[in-house]
């Protein structure tokens, strides 16, 4: 009897371990994925958030310090910086390297409720909109490239 009410203290524990865990990524204000995916020949990356959030995010050219490795000649190179981010899901970053517009992406700085990620675009890509959406209880931060 001792040991079966034990076990079951454990397994309560290790059940609120569990949910105290996740919790985070479902606070208000946490960037819960990254992901890129093509439609009709427009590229999009697309941030998404809990609600409420309301940053667009600062969107800017930068240079290319990040990116050695893949330098090629008229690529252009990208920096997004969101502030007040409540968390950060890292696990949740799905953006497909060498597609055909977007040949880089790096989370270069997490800190203080603040996240910046650089891309590198192949030579002919441009960003052409730079927008929010929003659905249920998700805001999504999104740029299209084509």
């Amino acid at each position: 009897m001792f040991m079966k009410k034990r076990y079951c203290l454990f397994i309560f524990f290790i059940s609120i371990c569990i949910f105290l865990k996740a919790q985070p990524c479902l606070q208000p204000g946490a960037l819960v994925s990254v992901k890129n995916y093509n439609t009709q020949g427009h590229e999009y990356i697309v941030f998404k958030f809990i609600k409420p959030y309301s940053e667009k995010g600062i969107l800017s050219k930068t240079n290319d310090h990040f990116f050695r490795d893949t330098k090629e000649l008229g690529t252009t190179y990208h920096r997004i910086v969101f502030n007040h981010v409540a968390h950060l899901c890292v696990d949740k970053v799905k953006v497909k390297m060498k597609t055909t517009k977007i040949i880089n992406f790096k989370n270069i700085q997490r800190d203080q409720m603040m996240v910046t990620y650089e891309f590198q675009l192949s030579k002919n890509a441009k960003i052409t909109k730079h927008y929010i959406s929003q659905h249920n209880n998700h805001y999504f931060v999104k740029i299209r490239i084509d």
